[in-house]
């Protein structure tokens, strides 16, 4: 499992440096915000585990770094109401 002290060096702000981190260290990192999203909205363990249809032991332990899959990374997504966030992944910009 990757270090919590590694993805802080990591982060400058709220700004991470994907480029500059290894695959666990991004997985480290989105489990981190997941969970500042989910402490930002004032909703407990349970209540994402309830909205997002997971068990309480997979919040757990994907708030520990313990990695998630894109299955639940999407529905953890619409949980959060943040499914959206996906378009500035998954569509370049219309601008470009």
């Amino acid at each position: 499992m990757v270090r919590w002290e590694k993805f802080s060096r990591a982060r400058e702000g709220n700004c991470v440096k994907y480029n500059t981190m290894n695959n666990d260290e991004i997985i480290l990192s989105l489990c981190a915000r997941l969970k500042e999203t989910r402490l930002s909205l004032s909703m407990t363990q349970q209540q994402l585990a309830d909205r997002a249809q997971v068990g309480i032991a997979t919040i757990k332990r994907i708030e520990k770094g313990g990695g998630l899959n894109l299955d639940t990374l999407i529905s953890l997504l619409r949980a959060l109401d943040k499914l959206h966030n996906l378009d500035a992944v998954l569509f370049e910009s219309e601008l470009a």
